[in-house]
Protein backbone atom coordinates (compact mmCIF):
# COMPACT_ATOMS: atom_id res chain seq x y z
CA UNK A 1 0.00 0.00 0.00
CA UNK A 2 0.88 3.44 -0.56
CA UNK A 3 0.30 5.13 2.20
CA UNK A 4 1.15 8.75 1.12
CA UNK A 5 -0.40 12.23 -0.16
CA UNK A 6 -0.21 11.75 -4.21
CA UNK A 7 1.33 14.35 -6.30
CA UNK A 8 -2.28 14.82 -8.02
CA UNK A 9 -3.42 16.67 -4.41
CA UNK A 10 -5.66 13.31 -3.92
CA UNK A 11 -5.14 11.04 -1.08
CA UNK A 12 -5.01 7.71 -2.82
CA UNK A 13 -5.16 5.03 -0.59
CA UNK A 14 -5.40 1.66 -2.44
CA UNK A 15 -8.16 -0.14 -4.42
CA UNK A 16 -8.69 -2.24 -1.40
CA UNK A 17 -9.61 0.43 0.87
CA UNK A 18 -11.79 1.97 -1.88
CA UNK A 19 -13.77 -1.09 -2.08
CA UNK A 20 -14.00 -1.12 1.97
CA UNK A 21 -14.72 2.40 3.27
CA UNK A 22 -16.90 0.68 5.39
CA UNK A 23 -14.34 -0.56 7.47
CA UNK A 24 -13.40 3.10 9.07
CA UNK A 25 -16.88 3.30 9.82
CA UNK A 26 -16.39 -0.16 11.60
CA UNK A 27 -13.27 1.39 13.39
CA UNK A 28 -15.10 4.28 14.62
CA UNK A 29 -17.76 1.95 16.47
CA UNK A 30 -15.17 -0.29 17.92
CA UNK A 31 -13.23 2.61 18.95
CA UNK A 32 -16.40 3.79 21.08
CA UNK A 33 -16.83 0.07 22.26
CA UNK A 34 -13.72 -0.31 23.11
CA UNK A 35 -13.90 3.16 25.25
CA UNK A 36 -17.05 2.52 26.56
CA UNK A 37 -15.78 -0.64 28.21
CA UNK A 38 -12.50 1.38 29.60
CA UNK A 39 -14.80 3.73 30.78
CA UNK A 40 -17.53 1.48 31.96
CA UNK A 41 -18.01 3.09 35.30
CA UNK A 42 -18.57 6.42 33.91
CA UNK A 43 -20.73 5.37 31.21
CA UNK A 44 -22.79 2.47 32.17
CA UNK A 45 -22.55 3.42 36.04
CA UNK A 46 -22.68 6.73 35.97
CA UNK A 47 -19.22 7.15 38.18
CA UNK A 48 -17.73 10.52 37.74
CA UNK A 49 -14.04 10.68 35.65
CA UNK A 50 -13.42 14.62 36.16
CA UNK A 51 -12.08 15.06 39.66
CA UNK A 52 -14.56 17.33 41.04
CA UNK A 53 -14.98 15.38 44.00
CA UNK A 54 -11.83 16.07 45.29
CA UNK A 55 -12.78 19.20 46.44
CA UNK A 56 -13.86 18.36 49.75
CA UNK A 57 -10.92 16.95 50.64
CA UNK A 58 -8.96 19.85 49.82
CA UNK A 59 -11.35 22.96 50.58
CA UNK A 60 -11.76 23.70 54.61
CA UNK A 61 -15.11 25.39 53.76
CA UNK A 62 -16.82 22.07 53.10
CA UNK A 63 -14.55 20.18 55.35
CA UNK A 64 -13.82 22.05 58.36
CA UNK A 65 -11.29 19.42 60.15
CA UNK A 66 -8.78 20.73 57.17
CA UNK A 67 -8.97 23.85 58.69
CA UNK A 68 -5.45 24.04 60.50
CA UNK A 69 -4.49 21.07 58.46
CA UNK A 70 -1.59 20.75 55.85
CA UNK A 71 -3.14 19.74 53.10
CA UNK A 72 -1.47 18.08 50.12
CA UNK A 73 -3.22 18.49 46.71
CA UNK A 74 -1.41 16.14 44.51
CA UNK A 75 -2.92 16.36 40.93
CA UNK A 76 -3.29 19.53 39.43
CA UNK A 77 -6.76 20.98 40.80
CA UNK A 78 -6.90 23.56 38.03
CA UNK A 79 -9.99 21.71 36.39
CA UNK A 80 -12.41 21.49 39.63
CA UNK A 81 -11.10 24.99 41.43
CA UNK A 82 -10.96 27.60 38.16
CA UNK A 83 -12.28 26.15 35.08
CA UNK A 84 -15.59 24.22 36.09
CA UNK A 85 -16.69 27.43 38.12
CA UNK A 86 -15.41 29.81 35.22
CA UNK A 87 -17.36 27.79 32.72
CA UNK A 88 -20.38 27.16 34.89
CA UNK A 89 -20.17 30.98 35.83
CA UNK A 90 -19.81 32.03 32.34
CA UNK A 91 -22.91 29.55 30.99
CA UNK A 92 -25.06 30.96 33.68
CA UNK A 93 -24.83 34.40 31.91
CA UNK A 94 -24.66 33.58 28.76
CA UNK A 95 -28.10 31.41 29.12
CA UNK A 96 -29.51 35.10 31.12
CA UNK A 97 -28.54 36.49 27.47
CA UNK A 98 -25.61 38.51 29.49
CA UNK A 99 -21.96 38.40 28.22
CA UNK A 100 -19.24 37.19 30.86
CA UNK A 101 -17.09 39.65 30.74
CA UNK A 102 -16.68 40.28 34.63
CA UNK A 103 -16.95 37.41 37.68
CA UNK A 104 -17.96 39.05 40.60
CA UNK A 105 -17.41 35.88 42.89
CA UNK A 106 -14.07 35.54 42.55
CA UNK A 107 -12.32 37.85 45.24
CA UNK A 108 -13.05 41.63 44.55
CA UNK A 109 -13.82 40.92 41.17
CA UNK A 110 -12.24 38.73 38.03
CA UNK A 111 -12.16 39.81 34.61
CA UNK A 112 -13.13 37.00 32.03
CA UNK A 113 -12.68 38.49 28.91
CA UNK A 114 -8.75 39.18 29.52
CA UNK A 115 -8.25 35.51 30.56
CA UNK A 116 -7.98 32.79 27.78
CA UNK A 117 -8.52 30.04 30.18
CA UNK A 118 -12.32 31.27 31.14
CA UNK A 119 -13.13 29.56 28.36
CA UNK A 120 -16.17 32.49 27.59
CA UNK A 121 -16.12 31.81 24.10
CA UNK A 122 -15.95 27.72 23.89
CA UNK A 123 -18.29 26.41 21.33
CA UNK A 124 -19.17 23.48 24.55
CA UNK A 125 -21.66 26.16 25.99
CA UNK A 126 -23.64 25.21 23.34
CA UNK A 127 -24.21 21.89 24.26
CA UNK A 128 -24.70 23.09 28.54
CA UNK A 129 -21.56 21.24 29.48
CA UNK A 130 -20.77 23.23 32.59
CA UNK A 131 -24.14 23.60 33.40
CA UNK A 132 -23.80 20.83 36.28
CA UNK A 133 -21.25 18.07 37.38
CA UNK A 134 -23.19 15.54 35.36
CA UNK A 135 -22.91 17.13 32.35
CA UNK A 136 -19.35 18.18 32.74
CA UNK A 137 -18.06 14.44 33.41
CA UNK A 138 -20.20 14.16 30.43
CA UNK A 139 -17.94 16.68 28.36
CA UNK A 140 -15.07 14.49 29.13
CA UNK A 141 -16.21 11.51 27.89
CA UNK A 142 -17.31 12.96 24.47
CA UNK A 143 -13.91 14.66 24.29
CA UNK A 144 -12.02 11.19 24.86
CA UNK A 145 -14.52 10.01 22.02
CA UNK A 146 -13.55 12.30 19.81
CA UNK A 147 -10.19 12.25 20.17
CA UNK A 148 -10.46 8.33 19.22
CA UNK A 149 -12.44 9.44 16.04
CA UNK A 150 -10.27 12.01 15.37
CA UNK A 151 -7.35 9.36 15.30
CA UNK A 152 -9.54 7.22 12.50
CA UNK A 153 -10.36 10.26 10.68
CA UNK A 154 -6.40 11.44 10.26
CA UNK A 155 -5.68 7.35 9.43
CA UNK A 156 -7.87 7.76 6.60
CA UNK A 157 -6.69 11.13 5.71
CA UNK A 158 -3.07 9.32 5.72
CA UNK A 159 -4.10 6.38 4.01
CA UNK A 160 -3.76 3.78 6.65
CA UNK A 161 -5.74 0.93 7.61
CA UNK A 162 -8.60 0.93 9.55
CA UNK A 163 -6.96 -1.28 12.28
CA UNK A 164 -3.81 0.27 12.26
CA UNK A 165 -6.09 3.72 12.63
CA UNK A 166 -7.59 1.94 15.52
CA UNK A 167 -4.73 0.94 16.97
CA UNK A 168 -3.20 4.49 16.53
CA UNK A 169 -6.09 5.83 18.03
CA UNK A 170 -6.14 3.69 21.01
CA UNK A 171 -2.51 4.40 21.93
CA UNK A 172 -3.16 8.13 22.14
CA UNK A 173 -6.36 8.68 23.79
CA UNK A 174 -5.48 6.10 26.33
CA UNK A 175 -1.75 7.94 27.29
CA UNK A 176 -1.86 8.87 30.87
CA UNK A 177 -0.50 12.49 29.74
CA UNK A 178 -3.86 13.09 27.76
CA UNK A 179 -6.23 11.30 30.35
CA UNK A 180 -4.39 12.92 33.33
CA UNK A 181 -5.16 16.48 31.56
CA UNK A 182 -8.99 15.92 30.20
CA UNK A 183 -10.63 18.01 32.63
CA UNK A 184 -7.94 20.39 32.74
CA UNK A 185 -9.48 22.19 29.95
CA UNK A 186 -6.62 21.57 27.36
CA UNK A 187 -8.56 19.71 25.09
CA UNK A 188 -5.54 18.08 23.75
CA UNK A 189 -7.91 15.27 22.28
CA UNK A 190 -8.64 17.64 19.75
CA UNK A 191 -5.36 17.26 18.29
CA UNK A 192 -5.94 14.93 15.55
CA UNK A 193 -8.51 17.00 14.37
CA UNK A 194 -5.83 19.89 13.63
CA UNK A 195 -3.46 17.26 12.39
CA UNK A 196 -5.99 16.10 9.93
CA UNK A 197 -7.16 19.15 8.74
CA UNK A 198 -3.81 20.60 7.86
CA UNK A 199 -2.68 17.20 6.16
CA UNK A 200 -6.08 17.09 4.35
CA UNK A 201 -5.45 21.01 2.88
CA UNK A 202 -1.58 19.27 1.73
CA UNK A 203 -3.78 17.10 -0.19
CA UNK A 204 -5.07 19.27 -2.47
CA UNK A 205 -4.28 22.88 -1.80
CA UNK A 206 -7.73 24.79 -2.06
CA UNK A 207 -9.26 28.37 -0.46
CA UNK A 208 -11.70 26.17 0.75
CA UNK A 209 -10.26 23.34 2.45
CA UNK A 210 -7.83 26.64 3.99
CA UNK A 211 -10.77 28.34 4.96
CA UNK A 212 -12.20 24.85 7.21
CA UNK A 213 -8.01 24.50 8.50
CA UNK A 214 -8.47 28.18 10.01
CA UNK A 215 -11.77 27.84 11.20
CA UNK A 216 -10.64 24.52 13.35
CA UNK A 217 -8.00 26.15 14.47
CA UNK A 218 -9.66 28.90 15.44
CA UNK A 219 -12.17 27.00 17.46
CA UNK A 220 -9.48 25.10 18.86
CA UNK A 221 -7.48 28.33 20.51
CA UNK A 222 -11.02 29.27 21.87
CA UNK A 223 -11.75 26.16 23.93
CA UNK A 224 -8.33 24.83 24.74
CA UNK A 225 -4.96 26.08 26.76
CA UNK A 226 -3.37 28.86 24.60
CA UNK A 227 0.31 27.03 25.18
CA UNK A 228 -0.94 23.47 23.97
CA UNK A 229 -3.07 24.85 21.18
CA UNK A 230 0.27 26.86 20.30
CA UNK A 231 2.12 23.88 20.12
CA UNK A 232 -0.53 21.90 17.96
CA UNK A 233 -1.31 24.27 15.41
CA UNK A 234 2.64 24.62 15.14
CA UNK A 235 3.45 21.29 14.60
CA UNK A 236 0.35 20.31 12.57
CA UNK A 237 1.33 23.03 10.63
CA UNK A 238 5.05 21.74 10.19
CA UNK A 239 3.97 18.32 9.19
CA UNK A 240 1.79 19.48 6.42
CA UNK A 241 4.49 21.91 4.88
CA UNK A 242 7.20 19.31 4.41
CA UNK A 243 4.50 17.04 3.58
CA UNK A 244 4.08 19.70 0.52
CA UNK A 245 7.59 21.07 0.15
CA UNK A 246 8.23 16.97 -0.17
CA UNK A 247 5.59 16.43 -3.06
CA UNK A 248 7.05 19.43 -4.67
CA UNK A 249 10.60 18.00 -4.70
CA UNK A 250 9.29 14.87 -6.34
CA UNK A 251 7.02 16.80 -9.03
CA UNK A 252 10.03 19.23 -9.95
CA UNK A 253 12.32 16.39 -10.53
CA UNK A 254 10.18 13.90 -11.88
CA UNK A 255 11.54 14.72 -15.65
CA UNK A 256 14.96 16.16 -14.97
CA UNK A 257 17.85 14.98 -15.86
CA UNK A 258 20.23 13.21 -13.34
CA UNK A 259 17.94 14.15 -10.27
CA UNK A 260 18.78 18.06 -11.06
CA UNK A 261 16.58 20.68 -11.64
CA UNK A 262 15.49 21.67 -14.60
CA UNK A 263 14.64 25.72 -15.12
CA UNK A 264 10.22 24.75 -16.13
CA UNK A 265 10.56 21.81 -12.93
CA UNK A 266 11.95 24.58 -10.55
CA UNK A 267 9.22 27.12 -11.18
CA UNK A 268 6.47 24.10 -11.15
CA UNK A 269 7.92 23.71 -7.80
CA UNK A 270 7.99 27.33 -6.34
CA UNK A 271 4.62 27.99 -8.07
CA UNK A 272 3.55 25.14 -5.70
CA UNK A 273 5.00 26.16 -2.58
CA UNK A 274 4.22 29.95 -3.18
CA UNK A 275 0.16 28.15 -3.20
CA UNK A 276 0.79 26.37 -0.19
CA UNK A 277 2.57 29.34 1.85
CA UNK A 278 -0.52 31.81 0.58
CA UNK A 279 -3.14 29.15 1.40
CA UNK A 280 -1.28 28.39 5.02
CA UNK A 281 -1.16 32.49 5.38
CA UNK A 282 -4.90 32.32 5.02
CA UNK A 283 -5.75 29.67 7.31
CA UNK A 284 -3.93 31.41 9.93
CA UNK A 285 -5.46 34.78 8.90
CA UNK A 286 -9.11 32.97 9.97
CA UNK A 287 -7.80 31.35 13.06
CA UNK A 288 -6.78 34.82 14.10
CA UNK A 289 -9.84 36.23 13.37
CA UNK A 290 -11.71 34.09 15.29
CA UNK A 291 -9.93 33.56 18.12
CA UNK A 292 -9.31 37.55 18.57
CA UNK A 293 -10.84 37.57 21.74
CA UNK A 294 -8.68 35.05 23.05
CA UNK A 295 -5.51 35.57 21.66
CA UNK A 296 -5.02 39.00 21.66
CA UNK A 297 -5.49 39.51 25.50
CA UNK A 298 -3.15 36.60 25.89
CA UNK A 299 -0.54 38.54 23.65
CA UNK A 300 -0.86 41.45 26.26
CA UNK A 301 -0.43 39.50 29.42
CA UNK A 302 3.15 37.87 27.79
CA UNK A 303 3.92 41.25 26.46
CA UNK A 304 3.14 42.55 30.40
CA UNK A 305 4.44 39.45 32.36
CA UNK A 306 7.46 39.42 34.27
CA UNK A 307 7.64 35.72 34.20
CA UNK A 308 5.20 33.08 33.73
CA UNK A 309 4.89 28.99 36.04
CA UNK A 310 6.83 31.24 38.67
CA UNK A 311 10.45 30.89 36.67
CA UNK A 312 12.25 32.84 34.33
CA UNK A 313 13.93 30.26 32.70
CA UNK A 314 11.93 27.93 30.70
CA UNK A 315 10.47 24.67 32.44
CA UNK A 316 12.99 21.69 31.71
CA UNK A 317 11.31 18.37 30.90
CA UNK A 318 13.20 15.74 32.36
CA UNK A 319 13.25 11.97 30.65
CA UNK A 320 11.21 10.58 33.83
CA UNK A 321 8.45 13.47 33.03
CA UNK A 322 8.10 12.27 29.64
CA UNK A 323 8.18 8.78 30.32
CA UNK A 324 4.98 8.97 33.57
CA UNK A 325 3.31 10.95 30.95
CA UNK A 326 3.74 9.08 27.86
CA UNK A 327 5.00 5.42 28.62
CA UNK A 328 3.75 4.36 31.76
CA UNK A 329 1.08 2.33 32.78
CA UNK A 330 1.17 3.85 36.50
CA UNK A 331 -1.86 5.02 37.59
CA UNK A 332 -5.93 4.61 36.84
CA UNK A 333 -4.58 3.69 33.10
CA UNK A 334 -3.29 -0.32 33.28
CA UNK A 335 -4.07 -1.15 30.47
CA UNK A 336 -2.36 1.13 28.18
CA UNK A 337 -0.74 0.40 24.94
CA UNK A 338 1.98 3.46 24.28
CA UNK A 339 5.16 0.97 25.29
CA UNK A 340 3.83 -1.60 23.03
CA UNK A 341 2.88 1.00 20.08
CA UNK A 342 6.70 2.39 20.22
CA UNK A 343 7.74 -0.89 19.08
CA UNK A 344 5.83 -0.11 16.04
CA UNK A 345 7.82 3.08 15.04
CA UNK A 346 11.07 1.36 12.92
CA UNK A 347 9.08 -0.25 10.69
CA UNK A 348 7.09 2.63 10.22
CA UNK A 349 10.49 4.24 8.50
CA UNK A 350 10.33 1.01 6.32
CA UNK A 351 7.67 2.49 4.03
CA UNK A 352 9.09 3.95 0.37
CA UNK A 353 6.53 6.74 1.67
CA UNK A 354 7.40 10.39 2.41
CA UNK A 355 4.57 10.88 4.78
CA UNK A 356 6.32 9.02 7.99
CA UNK A 357 9.70 10.63 7.35
CA UNK A 358 7.68 14.04 7.78
CA UNK A 359 6.04 13.07 11.10
CA UNK A 360 9.37 11.52 12.19
CA UNK A 361 10.89 14.58 11.49
CA UNK A 362 8.70 16.87 13.03
CA UNK A 363 8.60 14.70 16.09
CA UNK A 364 12.09 14.72 16.37
CA UNK A 365 11.81 18.48 16.68
CA UNK A 366 9.22 18.40 19.10
CA UNK A 367 11.10 16.07 21.29
CA UNK A 368 14.31 18.69 20.24
CA UNK A 369 12.24 21.19 22.02
CA UNK A 370 10.27 19.61 24.95
CA UNK A 371 13.70 18.25 26.44
CA UNK A 372 15.91 21.61 25.86
CA UNK A 373 19.89 21.21 26.95
CA UNK A 374 22.72 23.33 26.39
CA UNK A 375 22.97 26.08 24.35
CA UNK A 376 18.91 25.52 23.23
CA UNK A 377 17.77 25.68 26.86
CA UNK A 378 19.95 28.96 27.54
CA UNK A 379 18.04 30.28 24.31
CA UNK A 380 14.52 29.20 25.39
CA UNK A 381 15.23 30.77 29.21
CA UNK A 382 15.49 34.28 27.53
CA UNK A 383 12.04 36.39 26.91
CA UNK A 384 10.12 35.98 25.04
CA UNK A 385 10.78 32.16 24.51
CA UNK A 386 10.76 31.98 28.06
CA UNK A 387 6.87 32.35 28.34
CA UNK A 388 6.61 29.14 25.99
CA UNK A 389 6.53 26.11 28.32
CA UNK A 390 7.95 23.30 26.47
CA UNK A 391 5.88 20.77 28.90
CA UNK A 392 2.67 21.80 26.66
CA UNK A 393 4.78 20.13 23.73
CA UNK A 394 4.38 16.52 25.20
CA UNK A 395 0.77 15.78 23.90
CA UNK A 396 1.37 16.83 20.38
CA UNK A 397 4.48 14.62 20.56
CA UNK A 398 2.39 11.64 21.75
CA UNK A 399 0.15 12.46 18.80
CA UNK A 400 3.20 12.47 15.99
CA UNK A 401 4.81 9.23 17.83
CA UNK A 402 1.19 7.16 17.93
CA UNK A 403 0.89 7.95 14.39
CA UNK A 404 4.12 6.99 13.31
CA UNK A 405 3.18 3.75 15.48
CA UNK A 406 0.11 3.47 13.65
CA UNK A 407 2.42 3.73 10.04
CA UNK A 408 4.42 0.57 11.81
CA UNK A 409 1.29 -1.17 12.68
CA UNK A 410 0.02 -1.02 9.36
CA UNK A 411 3.54 -2.51 7.66
CA UNK A 412 3.24 -5.27 9.86
CA UNK A 413 -0.32 -6.09 9.27
CA UNK A 414 -0.30 -5.99 5.48
CA UNK A 415 3.23 -7.55 5.42
CA UNK A 416 1.25 -10.30 7.34
CA UNK A 417 -1.67 -10.50 5.43
CA UNK A 418 0.41 -11.27 2.37
CA UNK A 419 2.51 -14.55 4.04
CA UNK A 420 -1.30 -15.72 4.73
CA UNK A 421 -0.73 -14.82 8.71
CA UNK A 422 -3.69 -12.05 9.00
CA UNK A 423 -6.05 -14.52 10.96
CA UNK A 424 -3.04 -14.25 13.44
CA UNK A 425 -3.35 -10.42 14.02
Amino acid sequence: MKSDLEPNGLSQPNREIRKHDLSYLFACLGILIALSAFFYRAVFLGKPIAKLGLLSQIDAILNPSLKDAIISIGKDPSGYLIFFPNGHFAETMWSRLIFPLWNPLVACGYPLMGDPQSFIHSPAHLLALFSSPEMYNTGLLLEIAAGGLGMIVLGRVLSLSAMASAFAALAFVLCPRILEQVDIGNNECLFPWILSCFLWLASTPSVGRALLTGLACGVLVLMAHPETSFFAILFSGLCSFFVVLSRGVVLASENSKLGLLTPNSREKFLANLMLALKLFSLAALVSVCIAAPVVFPFLEFLKNAFLYKETIAVPVIQWWQFRDGFLSSQGPEPYFIGSVALLFLPLALCQTSRVPFCLAFCALICAFICLPQGLFLEFLSRKPYSFVATLYGIPMLALLLATLSGFGFDRLFRTATKTHLALFF
